[in-house]
């Protein structure tokens, strides 16, 4: 049997020798195709903007409040053990559908992001469409295809990448959704800090006990330096370490040139190897060698 196996590894390579020149053409063909394919496909752009999350405490050092005001401090909804959940809730803020359906709502953005369906002279959506793209559909293809949120549990470091077809835009969306995202969570923050202060001026009017009005009034400045905070920080729940620029207009995200030249020459060759193999065992001795090549093939009756 290992005979058999060594003579038909023997037979293949001196037919896969004789046809070298098959599978060298339709290698290369594969190859063209795909470098066509790659060029013929819309370039796509990746612009990247790095942050930090800002992680401020203005609560720090009341943890001790806790067990003398815990009911209070729950009901008030304070964060008396520092800015781990405040981090948390930025970076969901990022991450939220909320935030891209405003964003699209706000910039306009259905036509742009499903512009094959969109009329640019009628300003209107085709009519051949069974049913114009709705707000949903633009915050779904927006977060799964073009905006991408990862955050580096090492480093924690965020970063926020916006695939596009035109570098410009990537970049001033990315820029752009930093920048809502830290003005919401400042709005969120202002809001909660009033409502927790209004709260805390209610406790203590009920309350007549010396040492609970002290742990209420450390409350309120623990709330009113959230406030400070949220309304003179510039960057209040990120800290931009890189902004994103414009890629250069070689510097393509997708489609990979190379990967899809590669897959064309590797498939072209492969058929290559099937046509040759193919055509030897059908008709055996009908194909011309390499030399003959470039003359025309003569049918196999003659």
């Amino acid at each position: 049997m290992t005979e058999l196996s060594h003579r038909d590894a023997k037979l293949l390579a001196g037919v896969l020798l004789h046809h070298w020149w098959v599978i060298l053409s339709l290698a290369l063909v594969g190859a063209i195709s795909g470098y066509a394919i790659a060029s013929a496909m819309t370039r796509i752009y990746a612009a990247q903007a790095t942050v930090l999350s800002v992680e401020e405490q203005p609560t720090a050092g009341l943890g001790a409040l806790a067990s003398q005001l815990g009911a209070i401090a729950s009901l008030g909804g304070f964060n008396l053990q520092g800015g781990g959940s405040d981090k948390t809730e930025a970076i969901q803020v990022l991450r939220s559908q909320s935030l891209i359906r405003a964003f699209i709502q706000e910039e306009r953005l259905l036509p742009i992001l499903f512009w094959k369906k969109w009329d640019e002279k009628r300003s209107q959506w085709r009519s051949d469409e069974k049913r114009s793209p709705s707000l949903a559909d633009g915050v779904k293809i927006f977060q799964e295809k073009i905006c991408r949120v990862k955050e580096d549990k090492s480093t924690g470091l965020i970063t926020v990448t916006v695939r596009w077809r035109d570098r410009e835009v990537a970049a001033r969306w990315a820029n752009e959704i930093v920048r809502r995202a830290d003005e919401t969570a400042r709005a969120r923050a202002l809001e909660r800090a009033k409502s927790s202060l209004a709260y805390l001026d209610r406790e203590l009017e009920r309350t007549t006990l010396l040492e609970a009005r002290e742990a209420i009034f450390r409350l309120e400045e623990s709330q009113l330096k959230i406030m400070m905070l949220a309304n003179v920080g510039r960057e209040y729940a990120f800290k931009v370490i890189d902004p994103a620029i414009a890629p250069d207009e070689d510097d393509i995200a997708s489609p990979q040139r190379a990967i899809l030249t590669g897959v064309g020459l590797i498939c072209g060759a492969f058929f290559g190897v099937i046509l040759a193999i193919l055509w030897r065992g059908g008709a055996r001795g009908s194909f011309p060698r390499a030399p003959e090549a470039i003359k025309p093939i003569r049918s196999l009756d003659d």
